[in-house]
């Protein structure tokens, strides 16, 4: 490693300027970086300019610019990931907001110097990530290409984006964060779409919609296959990187009152809003934690949006079907709205989906959802939909694996990636299957979670690295 590390640094130290598309100057550091398109140009493909000199300068250029690049990747994503944990957060609802104009600024300031120094890496992981992906999913292009393109893009923005000093400053870096959330919105769609004629097994193999064998999957350092590990990492990064992002948002938001066009119908802000509004409360909060979150409240609003993606369904077979929420009905926790509510909506679809099938219509049993109270989230929902086949109960969580015909369920990564949610806060999901009759689903987490990788590997415990005028905790970093 030190071997390796001492290369890409004796690389990176050459005086050679790299100017990738777009005029960026890059050496040793980038300049210059929002709007940067990523990769070589494409080359015109007439004899003449394959044979010109100037074609060929152009193209070793670039070569040669996509060689640095990825050198700069290598290196950043080898630096050491710091973390936050549940607590920080809830923490820094507690000391900032209080009627303090000065230290709110500094608090929103700080904040954005924290991301400043820490997407970075975390951006070059998800690269590495995904380029580490086998040759069946790279080949052809397609959008395995195209989101690593995407982060890329990413990366290379906040990397050459000044850190911010002034308030002035902080809002063109929080725009361009704004703007990279935005365009990553899709990415889940995207890795559907690259994996659309291809699916695992379950067991290692991955083939195409005839059942062709395209590739066999070697077991990993998890004892699990080596593309699953890959993807999992992937996804636990990833959402722990929006986290962050959304976090500093939704802080600058309840402390500045300032916010971007269509910040308020992303999906974490809706959610806090529908949320907050059948609560009968604000939905201004400086953390993405709902430290008082209505367990039931949260239930119903996932509840109507399962039934609104199944309503074509339900109305082709003329069915109707109850959920009915049971137990401490009444119980409050903390919990990251958005996560939570992502996980119920594709347990709760997958169980009404289930009923649906296995019953005639006018006959549908209910899915009963039922609060524990436990010291942490403790949510079961069981249906009556027939269960899991025995041979199919540890091939639920594989990422593209389904019963289902292709086509149906189409990015097929709902319940691993679910998984992945209530794990990157120190949670999980366990099924209880009755094979012929249904299923037991058991969410949980732990409340407050301090998680041990809430934002995709490195140190553990790191605290938010807050101005330390705000309060001694964040001294950490």
């Amino acid at each position: 490693m030190r071997a390796a590390t001492s290369t890409v640094r004796r690389l990176l130290s050459r005086k050679e300027v790299w100017t990738p598309p777009g005029g960026c100057a890059f050496g040793g550091a980038v300049n210059t970086a929002v709007g940067l398109r990523v990769g070589p140009r494409r080359m015109g493909t007439s004899s003449a300019n394959a044979g010109s000199e100037g074609g060929g300068t152009r193209h070793l250029a670039a070569t040669t610019s996509e060689t640095k690049l990825n050198i700069k990747i290598w290196e950043e994503a080898e630096k050491e990931d710091y973390k936050i944990n549940a607590q920080d957060l809830m923490r820094l609802g507690e000391v900032v907001g209080r009627g303090d104009k000065q230290k709110d600024e500094e608090a929103v300031l700080a904040s954005a110097k924290f991301l400043r120094a820490h997407l970075p890496p975390k951006l070059a992981k998800r690269i590495k990530e995904l380029q580490s992906l086998p040759f069946p999913f790279q080949k052809d292009g397609g959008s395995f290409q195209e989101i690593c393109s995407l982060y890329k893009e990413s990366f290379l923005g906040v990397l050459a984006s000044k850190e911010p000093k002034t308030l002035e400053e902080e809002a063109v870096f929080s725009e361009m964060i704004w703007q990279m959330k935005a365009n990553h919105l899709t990415v889940r769609q995207m890795v559907g779409e690259a994996m659309t004629n291809m699916r695992c097994t379950g067991s290692g193999e991955w083939v195409d919609q005839s059942g062709k064998l395209l590739y066999v999957d070697d077991v990993g350092h998890e004892s699990d296959f080596k593309v699953q590990n890959i993807l999992r990492s992937f996804y636990r990064g990833r959402i722990g990187l929006r986290c962050l992002v959304e976090q500093h948002l939704m802080l600058r938001t309840s402390l500045l009152g300032q916010s971007f066009p269509g910040e308020e119908n992303d999906l974490c802000r809706l959610v806090w809003s529908r949320l907050c509004k059948a609560e009968g409360r604000s939905s201004t909060s400086q953390t993405i934690i709902h430290t008082s979150c209505k367990l039931k409240k949260l239930i119903e609003i996932s509840i109507a949006d399962a039934k609104h993606a199944l309503q074509e369904a339900l109305e082709e077979k003329r069915q109707s079907i109850h959920v009915q929420i049971e137990g401490y009905v009444e119980e409050q926790r903390a919990v990251v709205p958005e996560h939570l509510s992502i996980v119920l909506y594709e347990i709760l679809t997958n169980a009404i989906t289930a009923t649906m099938e296995k019953h005639q219509p006018g006959s549908l049993p209910p899915v009963v959802v039922t609060i524990g109270n436990s010291p942490g989230v403790a949510i079961k929902i069981s249906d009556q939909g027939g269960g899991i086949f025995s041979d199919y109960e540890n091939k639920v969580w594989k990422f593209t694996w389904s019963k289902r015909a292709p086509g149906v369920n189409a990015t097929r990564q709902g319940l691993a990636l679910s998984r992945v949610y209530t794990q990157l806060w120190g949670g999980d999901i366990k099924i209880l299957n009755l094979e012929g009759v249904g299923c037991d689903v058991l969410i949980t987490f732990p409340c407050p979670s301090v998680s041990k990788d809430n934002s995709g590997g490195g140190k553990d415990a790191m605290q938010y690295p807050f101005n330390p005028q705000l309060d001694s905790a964040f001294l950490d970093l």
